[in-house]
């Protein structure tokens, strides 16, 4: 219908979505990075299961919510989940960022490495607090 039509290309409006392939080379380390249509990026790996998660905490401001919540881990953060697909170092990083959904369907042992220090969108966050 329509209206489908219409809530569909919103949403897609909304997703970010980057395929990022990290590999050791002679020279140290290759990083390739390519932003795709979400529907096409995840279906390389529809069929893979997910053994894993992890979840990473970027503090918003490291001047803000000190006190006796930050004291016990309880301060204000952004959140991002790491997926990590069964197969040959297959995962994916989900993140909501500034009303939009950011994927990365990464490659590679490295990946998690990557991911902690880049966005889909290629910006740096602020400092991991894992």
């Amino acid at each position: 219908s329509r209206a489908a039509q219409v809530n569909a290309s919103e949403w897609l409006a909304t997703v970010i979505c980057s395929q990022v392939s990290v590999r050791r080379s002679r020279r140290g380390y290759r990083v390739s990075r390519w932003v795709g249509d979400a529907f096409a990026v995840l279906s390389r790996c529809e069929h893979e299961v997910i053994v894993a998660y992890t979840e990473y905490r970027h503090m918003f401001n490291a001047h803000v919510g000190h006190g006796p919540l930050s004291e016990h881990g309880l301060g204000f953060y952004h959140s991002f989940i790491l997926l990590e697909l069964e197969g040959a170092s297959l995962w994916i990083c989900i993140e909501k960022f500034n009303d939009a959904l950011e994927l990365i369907f990464g490659e590679g042992e490295l990946f998690p490495l990557y991911m902690r220090v880049f966005r889909a969108s290629g910006d740096e966050p602020p400092e991991s607090s894992l």
